[in-house]
């Protein structure tokens, strides 16, 4: 239809240079015999001045009209290229594009601390599906109250792992920002890791994690005390891609 459109309106400015040369030469012609006419009758009559201005009125508008539609046609937008036959050119906007889930949760600085302790064996585990200190496998839980669920990261003196073995975690290059990186990372096992020692946990240092909700997760490492075995991370979680 876009095609079809585009083409007619390639040949209206064609046709539109024509006619309007056309009426402009037949003008100017005319003007040439009426002014004949007029030395030869020797006619000042208004009617005949009013003949001659309208016609040079008719064939200069004409003129300007073909000038115009030939400039236009010259240059104007180049026409887009063209399809073959039963086939129609994608929306630009659809091309390349890939829509991004929704995140569900994002955090610029959530500290862990390894702990061995009951009361405060919250404060090493972090949920990355709500953003709060979740649990680990054990269906008991002792200690503080939490909102989150089974914690995808727990801390250790010398290490990170999740609740369970099912917990993977990506380490991918320090430009991997979006959840089509991630997402991208996690498929390919042969990288996966169940644990990661804190040693390779340097600052800046990101890593993909697949939660037990199935979504996917970017984890940087914003900061990291060895002595102390705390961890300063950041990190956006996405909700399940759909489709």
């Amino acid at each position: 239809m876009m095609i079809a459109l585009l083409a007619a309106h390639q040949e209206g400015t064609v046709l539109t240079i024509w006619i309007s040369g056309l009426v402009a030469i037949v003008a100017f012609l005319l003007l040439f015999l009426i002014r004949r006419v007029r030395r030869k009758q020797q006619s000042s009559a208004t009617a005949w001045k009013w003949i001659e201005r309208s016609d040079w009125i008719a064939g200069l508008g004409s003129f300007l009209v073909a000038v115009t539609a030939l400039l236009v046609q010259v240059f104007g937008p180049t026409t887009q290229t063209t399809h073959p036959p039963g086939e129609e050119a994608s929306p630009p906007s659809a091309v390349g594009k890939e829509e991004t889930p929704p995140v569900v949760v994002t955090r610029n600085a959530h500290t862990l601390k390894a702990s061995s302790w009951i009361a405060t064996n919250d404060v090493d585990k972090v949920d990355l599906d709500s953003g709060h200190p979740g649990h680990g496998k054990s269906s008991i839980q002792l200690g503080p109250p939490r909102k989150g669920g089974p914690a995808e990261i727990i801390l250790e003196q010398d290490r990170i792992h999740g609740y369970d073995s099912k917990i993977r975690y990506t380490l991918v290059a320090g430009t991997t920002t979006t959840h089509t990186q991630c997402a991208k990372a996690l498929t390919h096992e042969a990288d996966h890791l169940t644990e990661i020692p804190l040693d390779r946990l340097t600052p800046g240092t990101r890593l993909c994690v697949a939660t037990d909700e199935a979504r996917t997760a970017l984890v940087r490492i914003v900061d990291r005390d060895l002595d102390k075995a705390r961890l300063l991370l950041a990190f956006t979680t996405w909700s399940p891609k759909t489709g």
